[in-house]
C-alpha cells in the first residue's frame, strides 16, 4: 500500500453517511447514477472530494427527514400541479423544521445547501417579468424558507419577492395570502401541508372570482344622444326660462350679465342646480376610480388564470431536485469512481450447532501466555534513580563516595498501558474454499487470544458474495466474547466473490465507533478482492486515519501488496507463531 490521498477514514462520505443514516435510523447506500430516495433508502451519487460536503450532507439530512416524516402516498391527492408545488414547498419546510429540532447540527448543513443554492442561481431573484407561476412559487417558497426554517440568507430574495408579488397580483391578496403561508410553521403531517395548500389554492380560486365580477366598470356619465337626465332637464327649463324673460326686454347688456350669474349659479352656487352639478362631479370621479380597479382586477384576473391553468412542465424545478441534478452530473465525470463502497448492515450470521473449537482454545492460551508476558514487560512502571527525591536506593549508596548523588529512586509517570480496539474482516469468498478452516480457526484463535487481555476489545466480520446480497455480516460485534459464539464461526461457509473494500468499510466504521485509544485492523484472506483499488483506496484512508493494519495471508502472499505488515501462512501448524507476530505488532507497539 503506498501513500496517495491525505484523506482519512472518518471524513469519508460512506462513513458519514453511515453515521446520518444510523442516527436517523435510514439506510443510505452509496453509488447509482443519482441522488433519490424510494421511500425507505436513501441514495447517494459517489461525487468526488471537491464536491461541497456541507452541500452533501444537507441533502441527506433532508431526504432522510422526508424518509422518517413524509407520506409518500399524499401527493397523488393533488388536484393540480399548482397544488402539489405549494404542497411540496410547505412538506419541505415541515420537514426541515423537524430535522433541525431533532438533531440541531443539521442546521449547518441545510443552511451550506442554501448558500449553494444562491451562489449557483438555484435560487434567484424574483422579477416582475417572469411569468406569475414563478412570481406566485418564489414568494411562498422564499416565505417559508425565510420567514418560518430562518435561512437568513434568502431573506433578500424574499423582501424582492414580496414586493414583486403586490406588483404582479394587485390588491387585497398578498395579505391574505401571507396570513395563510404563516400557518406552515404548525403543520404535524404530510396531510395537513396538503390541506394548508388546498387552502391556498382556493383562495387564489376566489380572489379569480371576485376579481372576474370587477372587471366591468359602472355605466359612463354621459347619455346616449337624445336622452338627458331628470337633472339635466330641469337645468334646460331653467335656461329656456331665462331666455324668455331676456326676449321679453332685457337689453344686451343684461342679457349678458344673466347669463354670466346663470353661469356663476351653475359653477358655484348650492342653489339653482348647484346639487345636479356637484353629483355629476361625484360621478366623474367614480367612473374614473372604477375604471381603474377594472384594470387592477383585470391584471390580477390574467395572473391568476396563469397560475392556476399552469401545466407541470411550467412549474418551477424545486431545489432539491437542482441539487440531485447537480450531484449527479459531478459523480458521473468523477475520476476516481469507483472506491466508494456503501458502509452495510451486517447481519449476524446464524450459529451453527457445532460449538467444537478444534483445540483453539489451546492454542489461543499458549500465545495470550506470551503476549501478556511482553505486555506487562512493556507496560511495567519504570524507576530510574535522580539527584533528588524522598526514596534512597540502598544498592545506589556507594557512588556518594565518587560524588555521584544520583541515589533517589523515581517512578516514571508515563506508565504505559494497553487501550485498543482490534477488528478482524475475514475472507469468505469462494476462493477460500480449500482455505476457510485455516481461515476460521485463526479466526476464532485470535480473539480468545485477545480478549482475555485487559484494555483489548475485539470484533469480527466477514466477508463475501452471500446468496441474499450481504456482502458483509457479523461474526463478533466488537468488545463481545467469543465463549459463547463459538458457533458463529463455525457458521463461517465460502461463497461468491470478494467484497474486500466492503468488508473493511464496515470493520473500520465500528473502530471509529470505539472510544478505544489505539485501533487495529486484520485482514484475513487470499488478497484478491473484487476490486482492487477500491480496496486499496479504504485501506489507505484506514492508515491516513492511525489505524494499525496487519494481514494473514492464507497460501498466498497476495496480502502483501495491500498491507504492509502481513505474513503467510500454509497449514493450521503455521497459525500459533503468525498469529503472536501480528498480535505483537498490533498490541504491544500499540501501548503506550
Amino acid at each position: 500500500m503506498k501513500s496517495r490521498s491525505q484523506q482519512t477514514l472518518e471524513k469519508a462520505i460512506p462513513i458519514v453517511a453511515a453515521v446520518y443514516g444510523r442516527q436517523f435510523g435510514v439506510k443510505v447506500v452509496i453509488g447509482g447514477a443519482g441522488a433519490c430516495t424510494d421511500g425507505n433508502i436513501v441514495q447517494l451519487p459517489e461525487v468526488d472530494e471537491g464536491y461541497p460536503r456541507g452541500v452533501l450532507w444537507g441533502f441527506t439530512a433532508h431526504e432522510c427527514a422526508h424518509v422518517r416524516m413524509t407520506n409518500f402516498a399524499v401527493p397523488r391527492n393533488a388536484k393540480s400541479p399548482l397544488h402539489k408545488a405549494i404542497w411540496n414547498t410547505f412538506e419541505d419546510g415541515r420537514i426541515e423544521q423537524w430535522v433541525v429540532g431533532e438533531f440541531p447540527g443539521t442546521k449547518q448543513d441545510l443552511d451550506a445547501v442554501v448558500e449553494y443554492a444562491i451562489d449557483t442561481g438555484m435560487f434567484c431573484g424574483v422579477e416582475a417579468n417572469l411569468e406569475p407561476i414563478d412570481v406566485l412559487s418564489g414568494y411562498c417558497l422564499y416565505f417559508v424558507r425565510s420567514q418560518i426554517l430562518g435561512q437568513s440568507a434568502l431573506e433578500p430574495l424574499f423582501t424582492r419577492a414580496e414586493s414583486v408579488f403586490q406588483e404582479v397580483f394587485p390588491g387585497e391578496l398578498y395579505v391574505r395570502l401571507r396570513a395563510l403561508l404563516a400557518q406552515a410553521a404548525g403543520l404535524r403531517s404530510s396531510e395537513a401541508a396538503m390541506r394548508l395548500a388546498e387552502k391556498v389554492v382556493k383562495l387564489l380560486e376566489d380572489e379569480k372570482e371576485d376579481a372576474e365580477k370587477q372587471q366591468k366598470p359602472d355605466q359612463p356619465t354621459e347619455q346616449p344622444p337624445g336622452e338627458k337626465s331628470q337633472g339635466d332637464g330641469q337645468s334646460q327649463g331653467d335656461k329656456d326660462q331665462q331666455g324668455n324673460g331676456r326676449d321679453k326686454g332685457d337689453n344686451s347688456k343684461e342679457g349678458t350679465a344673466n347669463v354670466d350669474e346663470a353661469k356663476g349659479d351653475q359653477g358655484s352656487s348650492p342653489q339653482a342646480g348647484g346639487a345636479d352639478q356637484k353629483g355629476a362631479t361625484g360621478k366623474g370621479a367614480t367612473a374614473g376610480a372604477s375604471a381603474d380597479d377594472a384594470r387592477q382586477a383585470e391584471k390580477l384576473v390574467k395572473a391568476l388564470s396563469a397560475s392556476l391553468g399552469a401545466g407541470d412542465d411550467e412549474m418551477p424545478q424545486d431545489v432539491m431536485a437542482q441539487i440531485k441534478s447537480s450531484m449527479a452530473a459531478n459523480a458521473q465525470a468523477n475520476p476516481g469512481k469507483g472506491i466508494y463502497k456503501t458502509v452495510h448492515d451486517a447481519p449476524s450470521v446464524t450459529p451453527s450447532g457445532d460449538t467444537d473449537d478444534n483445540g483453539m482454545k489451546l492454542l489461543s492460551s499458549k500465545v495470550r501466555s506470551r503476549l501478556q508476558q511482553l505486555i506487562e514487560d512493556d507496560c511495567r512502571e519504570r524507576i530510574r534513580t535522580t539527584r533528588r527525591g524522598r526514596r534512597i536506593d540502598a544498592n545506589k549508596v556507594c557512588r556518594l563516595t565518587q560524588g555521584d548523588t544520583r541515589v533517589f529512586n523515581k517512578r516514571d509517570s508515563d506508565k504505559r498501558h494497553v487501550d485498543t480496539a482490534f477488528m478482524i474482516a475475514v475472507d469468505m469468498s469462494s476462493s477460500m474454499a480449500r482455505a476457510q478452516d485455516i481461515a476460521r480457526k485463526a479466526a476464532l484463535a485470535t480473539v480468545l487470544a485477545l480478549e482475555k487481555i485487559h484494555g483489548v476489545d475485539v470484533g469480527v466480520v466477514l466477508f463475501s458474495g452471500s446468496a441474499n446480497g450481504t456482502p458483509v455480516r457479523t461474526v463478533l460485534q466488537l468488545g463481545q466474547r467469543a465463549a459463547q459464539k463459538v458457533g458463529n464461526f463455525q457458521a463461517m461457509v465460502a461463497n461468491g466473490g470478494t467484497p474486500m473494500a466492503e468488508g473493511i468499510w464496515k470493520a473500520g466504521f465500528e473502530l471509529l465507533k470505539s472510544t478505544r485509544q489505539k485501533k487495529v485492523l486484520m485482514v484475513i484472506g487470499d488478497g484478491a478482492p473484487n476490486d482492487y483499488a477500491a480496496a486499496d483506496a479504504v485501506l489507505q484512508m484506514c492508515d491516513n486515519s492511525g489505524f494499525d493494519l496487519v494481514g494473514l495471508g492464507i497460501r498466498t502472499d497476495a496480502l502483501a501488496r495491500l498491507i504492509d505488515t502481513s505474513v503467510r501462512i500454509d497449514d493450521i501448524s503455521e497459525l500459533q507463531e503468525a498469529m503472536f507476530r501480528l498480535s505483537r505488532e498490533a498490541i504491544v507497539a500499540s501501548a503506550d
